[in-house]
């Protein structure tokens, strides 16, 4: 009987040895792997020769993942490299149009056809600021809507003459989320346009005002506000004015590329509210 349990303990301990203990290690060794990135399998020529076999076909394999993987990042790498140097080059090209279109509405003597020329030049202007702001990114895939939306708002009080002057106050609210290009562009066009036509025409005659601009993301639901205390104006379609006409189409073309709901109120000042789903990056 001493005989039999002395063998069994025997048999238990080679098994251990020569099968139990170096599948444990090879377990240990592939959670490393996954964790670390790094595989020691420590092949002895103690072990069985199928767990020599297994180890080593593990230890190919993942050699080959490492450099399948390192030839994925550095192709990753060099794809950032370029579209960073995309959004650099059409942030330039944009900036050279957006002065050319200065230029040359610096020689119109008209004053409407003037003031169609300084409005191109602010749109161009916003694309060239999305496009900034992408090659300024860690990612390329989004923008931090919230210090987008200020430095846009800024360069619009800005360029309209207004930003040292103090009549007109700018208010940028933004909750802390990112926004896809897809939507950013023509959300940020909305944005140029309005708040262009509230300096220009909300406050006339010297007056002084505030122009406020929150951006919200609730439940995946993005709202934009933007509202003047200004002296209002009316939306109807036949009524004529220098606030009607493509300013107008552009502001809903652009809704309609949002798949937003759009509202607006013209008493009491003017108010825009866009209401869309945000595209998950």
């Amino acid at each position: 009987m001493i005989l039999l349990v002395a063998g069994l303990i025997g048999v238990t301990l080679a098994a251990n040895i020569v099968l139990v203990w170096p599948l444990r290690r090879l377990t240990y060794s592939v959670q490393k792997w996954q964790m670390e990135g790094v595989f020691d399998a420590r092949i002895t020529r103690a072990m069985p020769l199928e767990l020599q076999r297994l180890g080593q076909a593990f230890t190919r394999a993942t050699r080959r993942l490492s450099r399948h993987e390192a030839r994925l990042n550095k192709a990753m790498a060099h794809q950032e490299l370029l579209m960073r140097e995309i959004h650099h080059r059409v942030k330039n090209n944009l900036q050279i149009v957006a002065s050319l279109l200065n230029l040359q509405a610096s020689r119109i003597s008209h004053p409407e056809v003037r003031a169609e020329f300084a409005l191109a030049r602010d749109r161009v202007r916003a694309l060239a600021t999305l496009h900034k702001t992408l090659y300024a990114e860690d990612r390329l895939d989004s923008l931090d809507m919230a210090s987008f939306l200020r430095e846009l708002c800024e360069q619009t009080l800005h360029v309209a003459g207004e930003g040292e002057t103090g009549r007109i106050t700018l208010k940028v609210e933004s909750d802390d989320f990112r926004m896809n290009p897809d939507q950013a562009v023509p959300l940020a066009l909305i944005m140029t346009e309005i708040v262009t036509n509230s300096i220009k025409y909300a406050f006339p005659d010297g007056r002084r005002g505030t122009i406020s601009v929150a951006l919200r993301l609730v439940d995946q639901i993005v709202t934009l506000t933007i509202a003047d205390d200004g002296i209002g104006c009316s939306f109807d379609e036949d009524t004529p004015g220098e606030r009607h006409g493509i300013g107008r189409k552009l502001i809903r073309g652009f809704a309609r590329q949002l798949n937003a709901q759009l509202s607006r109120s013209g008493e009491n000042g003017t108010v825009y509210k866009f209401v869309f789903p945000l595209i998950r990056e």
